[in-house]
């Protein structure tokens, strides 16, 4: 939930929902007085992410051919590129 006044500070300042969203999932917290909640995400903690996420987009733009088969306890049974058709139930 989004008090109107950060509504108004976001648009401000460009900051968007998804970086709201993506602080609740990696940002450090911390306590001001009054009881609130401080979130940031730390530079060098911001740095890994980046590269993190630099490998994750390569990785998407090679993704079309891919495929994984895994076995009913989700081990991973083989991998590969398609080259044809595989033939699927969903």
């Amino acid at each position: 939930m989004i008090t109107a006044h950060a509504h108004t500070r976001m648009q401000q300042r460009a900051i968007g929902s998804e970086l709201l969203d993506l602080m609740d999932m990696v940002a450090m917290e911390g306590f001001q007085k009054g009881g609130s909640l401080i979130q940031q995400i730390p530079r060098q903690e911001l740095s890994q992410l980046i590269k993190k996420t630099k490998k994750l987009l390569k990785a998407l733009n090679n993704a079309d051919s891919v495929y994984c088969v895994r076995s009913s306890n989700n081990q991973v049974i083989t991998t590969g590129h398609k080259t044809r058709i595989i033939k699927t139930n969903y």
